[in-house]
């Protein structure tokens, strides 16, 4: 961005401020420092005095500081509460945020299937067979290295709620026992049909199956009927030691 080429120098008058100069007028000054959402991209002033001393030391471990995870310290409108890598993060309402206090005193971010891709098929009024396709969040996640804090989070849901990623993956088919017969021989193919038509919709592009036994012809025979092709085989060797 040429903007930040524009910049002259940056002051600090206190603790709690910094005054960015620019060598010439530029339109966009007041967006250089804030999320940037046509490149899903965040950019904002760090703490020197929780980070420079590693920063200038050892660049290799800046990301692996605690300032990245639970002890994060922002002045967005949310503080961090609690925060477990992969599974939730709980934020509570920032009551000095420059903006006025938000009005949800706590929010929890959960990441969880997608519930258009969670297909369940009754017979009579009980459970026949389910099937779970999860958005593929390797897409996502990427190039965040494991940290969600301070850019990650922000990137993470933009990506999972406004791109959205294009493949997915199927995690489970199942057929109730009782119902692997003859007469309801379509449930599997229908419940198949149903995420790919959901997945569709909402563009996903391509998704894969998870891992199935060669010796599960089943199963294999069904994943061959619907059009799906054969392109990873994986082995497990054993040896005694």
């Amino acid at each position: 961005n040429p903007g930040y080429k524009w910049v002259e120098r940056v002051d600090t008058p206190d603790a709690q401020t910094a005054v960015v100069s620019w060598s010439q007028p530029f339109i966009n000054a007041d967006a250089l420092f804030g999320p940037r959402p046509e490149t899903a991209s965040f950019v904002t002033l760090l703490p020197e005095h929780l980070l420079g001393q590693t920063y200038a030391h050892d660049k290799t471990k800046l990301t692996e500081l605690p300032y990245w995870g639970g002890d994060f310290v922002g002045s967005g409108p949310f503080r961090v509460r609690e925060f477990t890598p992969g599974n939730h993060v709980v934020l509570d309402a920032n009551a000095q945020y420059v903006l006025g206090r938000p009005a949800l005193d706590q929010v929890e971010v959960k990441f969880i299937a997608d519930p258009h891709l969670v297909p369940f098929v009754e017979i009579d009024g009980r459970p026949a067979g389910v099937a779970l396709a999860v958005p593929n969040l390797n897409e996502a996640i990427h190039d965040l290295n494991g940290k969600l804090f301070p850019f990650g989070l922000l990137k993470l849901l933009w990506r999972l709620k406004v791109r959205r990623p294009r493949n997915g993956r199927l995690l489970l088919l199942g057929v109730r026992k009782e119902f692997r017969t003859r007469r309801y021989a379509g449930l599997a193919y229908l419940l198949c049909d149903e995420i790919y038509r959901q997945a569709n919709q909402r563009g996903y592009e391509w998704a894969e199956f998870s891992w199935t036994l060669e010796d599960n012809h089943l199963i294999n025979s069904l994943i061959s009927k619907i059009g799906c092709r054969h392109y990873k085989t994986y082995r497990i060797y054993e040896k005694p030691l």
